[in-house]
C-alpha cells in the first residue's frame, strides 16, 4: 500500500529517556518494514505542542522521518517528568528484546531517580522482578551510587521500613527461626567428586568461583585450579565482590534461606548477582532447592525470571533427599551454559556417604 508522503514540519521532537541502542539487526528490521509499510503503531508524546517529548517511538519517528512518512501520535497529556520516564522505561522493558545488562541499567536508572520507592513498588512500574530490582538496588546502595533509605514508599503512598539481607545468619533449608540448622554444613564429598568426573573431561578450567564457599569442600577436588572464593563468615562478601570476576566455571552452593525476616529467596539472590559479574555464558553450577525451578505459576516472578532472563539451564542433577544427611530437604544442581553435559542425572550410588 503506497504510503502518504508528508511536508516537513518545524515540530522539535526529543526523547524523554536516554534508552539502550537497538541492535543492528533489528534496527535494519525495523526501518526496512516501515520504508514499506510505514509506521503502524503510533508513537507516545507528552504534548501537541511545537516541542513534543517522545515517550515511546523514537527510532519509529526517525525512520517516519528517513522515509518522508507521517508518523501517528498518541498524547499523553499531565504527566509529571517523572511519571514520563518510568513511563518510557516500563514500555521498552516490556517490548524490546534486551539482555540481562541492558535491563539491569534501565532498573538502575530508576532507581537512581526514586531511590525512596519499595523495591516492589519499582517492579510494579517497570514490569519486573522485584527481587532483581532489589539485587540491582544492593549493588547501587555498595558502591554508593544510592543512598540507602531506612523507609521507602510503597505504591499505596505508605512509607514501609527497608530491609536489608543480613549475609551472616544464613542457614541451610529446613531450619527455623527458633531452631535454627547450622549454616557451615559442608557440600557431601561424594558430591564433589562426581562434579569433578562430571565436568573435568569435558571442560578445561584453570579458574573457579565460589561464591559461598564455606570451608572449600566443593572446589577440594579440584587440584592446580585457582579458586576465587567468598566467604562471609570470613570478611569476604561476594556482594561487595568487584563488578567484573573473571573465571572459567562458577561452583556454588548458597545458603538456602535466612532466619533475620528476610522473604526474598537468597539461592536466586546469588545465581542473579552470579550472572551479573561473570563473563557471559560462563559455565554455572549451582546447587538449589527444588522449589527454585518448580512450584511456580505462570505470574511468578521467579518463574518468568529464570525463563526470560537467565542463561539456559542445560542440564540438571537429581539428588535423593537424604544427599545432606540428617538435613532433609529436596534439591538439585542445576547447571548453565554446559550444552557438552547430558541433559540429566542421576546422582550414582557410588557417591553417595
Amino acid at each position: 500500500m503506497p504510503r502518504t508522503k508528508t511536508k516537513p514540519t518545524k515540530i522539535r521532537y526529543h526523547a524523554i529517556v536516554k534508552l539502550p541502542p537497538l541492535p543492528p539487526d533489528q534496527r535494519e528490521g525495523l526501518r526496512a518494514n516501515i520504508s514499506v509499510n510505514g509506521v503502524l503503531v503510533p508513537i507516545f508524546v507528552d504534548s501537541d505542542g511545537s516541542a513534543r517529548g517522545i515517550v515511546d517511538g523514537n527510532y519509529r519517528k526517525q525512520f517516519a522521518n528517513e522515509f518522508g512518512y507521517e508518523c501517528p501520535e498518541i498524547v499523553l497529556p499531565n504527566l509529571e517528568e517523572e511519571e514520563k520516564r518510568t513511563l518510557a522505561r516500563a514500555l521498552n522493558l516490556a517490548r524490546r528484546q534486551l539482555n540481562t545488562e541492558q535491563k539491569r541499567q534501565i532498573i538502575a536508572d530508576q532507581l537512581e531517580e526514586t531511590p525512596g520507592w519499595t523495591n516492589r513498588r519499582i517492579a510494579k512500574m517497570l514490569g519486573v522482578s522485584h527481587v532483581t530490582v532489589g539485587s540491582v538496588r544492593g549493588e547501587l546502595e555498595s558502591s554508593g551510587q544510592v543512598v540507602h533509605h531506612p523507609t521507602r514508599e510503597g505504591s499505596d503512598g505508605r512509607l514501609q521500613p527497608a530491609s536489608k539481607i543480613a549475609y551472616s545468619t544464613f542457614v541451610f533449608n529446613g531450619g527455623t527461626a527458633a531452631n535454627p540448622r547450622p549454616n557451615t554444613i559442608a557440600t557431601p564429598s561424594g558430591i564433589c567428586r562426581f562434579l569433578y568426573d562430571l565436568i573435568a573431561p569435558k571442560y578445561k578450567v584453570k579458574s573457579i568461583l565460589d561464591p559461598s564457599a564455606g570451608a572449600g569442600a566443593l572446589t577440594k577436588p579440584w587440584k592446580n585450579v585457582k579458586v576465587i572464593a567468598y566467604e562471609i563468615s570470613k570478611g569476604r562478601d561476594f556482594f561487595r565482590s568487584p563488578a567484573r570476576i573473571n573465571c572459567d566455571m562458577v561452583l556454588c552452593n548458597p545458603p538456602f534461606n535466612s532466619t533475620n525476616g528476610e522473604t526474598r529467596f537468597l539461592p536466586q539472590v546469588f545465581l542473579e548477582r552470579i550472572v551479573k559479574v561473570v563473563p557471559p555464558k560462563t559455565p554455572i553450577v549451582m546447587f538449589t532447592p527444588m522449589a527454585m525451578r518448580l512450584d511456580q505459576t505462570s505470574k511468578s516472578s521467579r518463574w518468568r525470571w529464570l525463563r526470560d532472563h537467565c542463561p539456559p539451564i542445560t542440564s540438571i542433577i537429581t539428588l535423593p533427599h537424604d544427599a545432606f544427611g540428617s538435613v532433609k530437604v529436596h534439591s538439585e544442581i542445576l547447571l548453565f551454559n554446559m550444552p557438552r553435559l547430558e541433559p540429566h542425572y542421576f546422582l550414582p550410588d557410588r557417591y553417595l556417604r
